[in-house]
């Protein structure tokens, strides 16, 4: 009899570790799951859907294909192609670019928070100061802006060198590079080629905490984006 009481024990702790083992391993799903969500939001926006977008201030309207967007005339005014029905707060914002080493003329980036056509937060490169002569003029290649009311000559002379900075790594200007910005209102950080360090981080100047997005490009740039991406951090839509 006292071997088959050792034996029902040993069996009992068998199931009261199997049971323990269960519990842990529930809990560490459980973890797991409020971190899995954030990635599983991700949205990959179709470009190719011309129904998807606004274009603003620009006489000629991009070319939008399948997998890309381009910007092929060098007008001379900013353009802004806005996503359209899509409203973002705090967010993980990817996408790739295509600038152009074009000496004062190209400026690419992507505005977020649009309020309207004319009211929005933007921060977009100058490829032709990415590999420049002058080291001043590389700590200018990545620019944060709040239109209209702190355009980047306003923070330039307002507050020199913490809205603009030198992009590392430094993409070749006139190739494909990877962007993502990191909304966390007010914090704005800006990431390039997958880098583990932001090549700018700034707290935002707008009170607006949500809005649309667009795809924006300065006077005279010609440019391509693709891959464009939104991973909202709260339920934003």
């Amino acid at each position: 009899m006292p071997q088959i009481w050792v034996i029902y024990n040993l069996l009992q702790n068998s199931n009261m570790i199997r049971k323990v083992k269960l519990v842990s391993l529930i809990s560490l799903l459980s973890a797991c799951s409020a971190i899995l969500p954030v990635r599983a939001q991700e949205k990959k926006i179709d470009l190719g859907n011309t129904a998807n977008w606004q274009l603003y201030g620009r006489p000629h309207a991009p070319f939008i294909g399948r997998d890309s967007i381009v910007f092929e005339h060098n007008d001379s005014t900013n353009g802004v192609l806005m996503l359209k029905n899509e409203t973002i707060g705090d967010a993980v914002i990817e996408l790739d670019v295509r600038g152009r080493n074009d000496m004062n003329s190209n400026f690419v980036g992507l505005a977020f928070h649009m309020e309207n056509e004319k009211k929005y937060e933007l921060v977009y490169f100058r490829p032709f100061n990415f590999f420049n002569r002058d080291t001043l003029r590389r700590t200018r290649s990545v620019q944060y802006v709040f239109e209209p009311e702190f355009p980047w000559y306003k923070l330039r002379e307002q507050h020199p060198g913490q809205y603009e900075n030198r992009v590392v790594p430094t993409p070749d200007p006139d190739q494909w590079f990877h962007v993502r910005i990191v909304i966390a209102h007010p914090s704005i950080k800006v990431y390039v080629n997958n880098s583990a360090s932001p090549c700018l981080s700034v707290e935002s100047l707008s009170a607006a905490k949500t809005g649309r997005i667009g795809l924006h490009v300065g006077p005279g740039t010609r440019a391509s984006f693709a891959n464009l991406t939104i991973t909202p951090s709260k339920a934003a839509w």
